[in-house]
């Protein structure tokens, strides 16, 4: 599917509008015209409605890298230890102290987030291998949601809602990674829409906890991380994982951050 597809017939759709009045910099016409593409494309797809929670941290200025684009008045990004802003890039984290608090409880806000059907991921732009280091995740005792894009010796290591991990081979952290839960008894985990490792892992709960990025949430306890992350996403695991990473690639590719 392409991103340049015509506006709607009556202007900017009205998500966007909604979108726009939350900003507290006006977003310009060019850059008005380049998020409703990416609403209306996510619209078109039937991903819009799957997901929960969007976070578009490439943004044109870092207020609106916090908003939640899937409903401004909601879970704003909260910076901890004020993690590097990039404009038009994301968060860059450094290892050691910083991270982002999505405020997102999986079990008390998720929607089409479920114990049996979920999905989420990030748009990373770094890549490099490193061990002991989290992007994406959280998790009580053993069971949750989390991302490892390059952990050592080139392996991606994904769960969600379960304590037992997906792992397989993966070289660069680069592009948009998800796991995903369609069934009780099955885990995948993507790079760029294709499937880097699929089982029959068995789902245990829906963590009540925060969400945390360029971080991970581990009661509270964090192992950090230094990757730069421009987008998240939590929803259904019936989100379509290429029709999601085309219209996220394209708007990147669209605001140079592309990888």
């Amino acid at each position: 599917m392409s991103f340049f597809i015509l506006d709607s017939p009556g202007g900017y759709e009205l998500e966007s509008k909604t979108l726009f009045n939350a900003m507290t910099i006006a977003p310009n016409t060019s850059e008005k015209r380049i998020i409703n593409k990416l609403i209306l494309n996510l619209k078109v797809s039937g991903d819009w409605d799957k997901i929960d929670v969007l976070w578009i941290c490439a943004a044109f200025n870092q207020q609106a890298a916090r908003l939640n684009w899937k409903n401004p008045i909601t879970f704003t990004l909260t910076e901890v230890n004020s993690p590097k802003w990039t404009v038009l890039q994301g968060y860059t984290g450094n290892g050691t102290t910083d991270y982002i608090n999505t405020n997102f409880n999986l079990a008390t806000n998720g929607v089409n987030y479920i114990l049996n059907s979920g999905s989420g991921g990030y748009y990373g732009r770094l890549s490099f291998e490193a061990a002991d280091t989290t992007e994406f995740g959280v998790k009580t005792g053993l069971d949750g949601i989390a991302i490892v894009a390059r952990y050592t010796a080139d392996t991606f290591i994904g769960r969600v809602n379960s304590g037992t991990n997906n792992s397989g081979a993966n070289t660069s952290t680069q592009g948009l990674f998800s796991v995903v839960r369609t069934a009780s008894n099955n885990q995948e985990t993507y790079r760029n829409a294709v499937l880097l490792v699929k089982t029959a892992t068995l789902s245990t709960l829906v963590v009540s906890q925060p969400l945390y990025f360029i971080g991970f949430n581990n009661n509270g306890v964090t192992l950090f991380s230094n990757k730069q992350i421009s987008m998240v996403y939590v929803g259904s695991g019936s989100i379509n994982q290429l029709s999601l990473y085309n219209t996220i690639q394209a708007y990147m590719t669209a605001v140079g951050a592309n990888v």
